[in-house]
């Protein structure tokens, strides 16, 4: 049985930082080409976080890409071929041409938007956000060493409201899809929730409204 041919599809992209432009190109994989031009941003803060502005299948992108080339020769970049003017009226016009091609199969709406590229932007905030200070928290460090001091033990746990105040100073968005581990001692009672850690039970309480992907929790066996 002859393998089936790959599908070919032509876009339109555009770089939130850049409006007044954007890329037309040609591609047999849209969730590939959006990372490859968001992959180039991830090594720092991102400057260019790009997306789609219109999608679609045809039946030979090589030569819609071409004719597309020589329709709008005026409105291309010299430097950088791929480059296009945009505008709301210069946009219409080259979604009438690729629609009214005799190539145009139909068009694609692009639903994903990768998780990972929509953080790109988050990440300058993240990095830019430091750790809360206790004024910020509403605690003084004499208040912290006393209630050390009154624990029983030599450990000191933290509380569970704690925990809360705590992840609330963060984007709920920045945990979507990601995979907690914590490495606490026993970090999980399973019939007392008094005894398990404090970090544990927030993120077991909140694992579908966080959106979290996994919890992974760890635990002391001992061994005779």
């Amino acid at each position: 049985m002859a393998k089936d041919k790959a599908k070919q599809y032509i876009y339109i992209a555009q770089a939130d930082s850049e409006p007044s432009w954007c890329k037309i190109g040609l591609t047999d994989n849209l969730d590939r080409r959006l990372k490859e031009y968001n992959s180039k941003n991830v090594t720092g803060i991102a400057k260019k976080v790009f997306s789609y502005l219109f999608t679609c299948e045809v039946s030979n992108m090589r030569q819609v890409e071409n004719d597309i080339k020589k329709e709008f020769i005026t409105y291309r970049e010299v430097v950088d071929r791929e480059m296009y003017l945009f505008n709301p009226l210069i946009f219409k016009k080259y979604l009438e041409f690729i629609k009214a091609h005799s190539l145009f199969i139909e068009e694609i709406v692009f639903h994903k938007v990768d998780e990972t590229i929509k953080k790109i932007v988050e990440v300058e905030k993240i990095i830019k956000k430091t750790t809360p200070s206790l004024k910020s928290r509403g605690k003084t460090p004499n208040e912290i060493m006393n209630r050390a001091g009154r624990v029983a033990n030599d450990e000191f746990y933290t509380r569970y409201e704690d925990v809360e105040k705590e992840i609330a100073m963060y984007d709920k968005n920045i945990w979507k899809d990601k995979v907690v581990f914590c490495n606490c001692d026993d970090a999980v009672d399973e019939n007392d929730d008094r005894k398990t850690s404090a970090f544990a039970l927030y993120f077991i309480r909140n694992f579908k409204e966080l959106g979290l992907k996994k919890l992974i929790c760890t635990t002391m066996v001992k061994v005779k």
